[in-house]
C-alpha cells in the first residue's frame, strides 16, 4: 500500500516551532488552538520562503513515535510519498530534516493540490492534519486519518496520534508477520 504522508503539523511541530518564534513559548495559546493558519505580526504568506522560515523548518521537532510507526509500516512492506504544502524552496531543508529524523525514505511531492496528486500517484491512505486538505483528498475517495489537532476536531475523519498509532500499526503488523510464518 501506497501511504500518502503530510509534514507540518502531521509529523513536524511546525505549530510550536511558530508559537515560539513569534510569542517567545513553545506553549501554543488556546485561541490559536482551534486556528488552521495564524495571523501573527511577522508572519507574512512568503515567510516560509525566506531563510528564517527555512530554518524554523530545519529547527522543529518531530513528533513523538512518528517515524517509528512510518518504518514499521515500511519495514511490513507498504511505501510512503511524503505529500506537502510547504514551497519547492524548502526541498533541501525538507528532505535534511526527514534524514536527521530518522524518517524512512520515500518521495517528497510538494503540492496545494493534495487529492489530485493522491490520486494521480495512487495513494491509498492519507495522514493529514488540515481540514482543507482532508476535504481535498477524501472527496476523490482516499481515506483520510487525521493527526489530532483543536483545528481539525470537527473534521469527519478517523483521529489519531502517532503513539496509538504506533501501537495499532505494530499489532496489525506483527499479527500479519505471524500469519505468514504459520502458512
Amino acid at each position: 500500500m501506497l501511504i500518502g504522508v503530510d509534514i507540518c503539523n502531521t509529523i513536524a511541530k511546525i505549530n510550536e516551532a511558530l508559537a515560539l518564534r513569534f510569542l517567545g513559548t513553545s506553549e501554543i495559546p488556546q485561541e490559536l488552538r482551534k486556528q488552521r493558519r495564524w495571523d501573527l505580526p511577522g508572519l507574512s504568506p512568503d515567510f516560509f520562503r525566506t531563510p528564517e522560515g527555512l530554518r524554523l523548518f530545519s529547527e522543529a521537532g518531530p513528533y513523538e513515535g512518528a517515524a517509528e510507526t512510518l518504518k514499521k509500516l515500511v519495514g511490513a512492506g507498504h511505501r510512503v510519498v511524503y505529500i506537502t504544502a510547504r514551497p519547492k524552496e524548502s526541498e533541501l531543508v525538507t528532505r535534511r530534516w526527514l534524514k536527521e529524523h530518522g524518517f524512512p525514505n520515500g518521495e517528497v511531492v510538494f503540492s496545494e493540490e493534495k487529492g489530485e496528486t493522491c490520486l494521480d500517484m495512487d495513494v491509498q491512505l492519507m495522514i493529514e492534519d488540515d481540514p482543507v486538505f482532508a476535504k481535498q483528498v477524501k472527496e476523490v475517495g482516499i481515506p483520510v486519518f487525521m493527526v489530532r489537532q483543536g483545528y481539525n476536531a470537527d473534521f469527519p475523519a478517523l483521529k489519531m496520534d502517532w503513539k496509538m498509532a504506533g501501537l495499532l500499526f505494530g499489532m496489525v503488523v506483527s499479527h500479519n508477520q505471524k500469519n505468514i510464518l504459520n502458512k
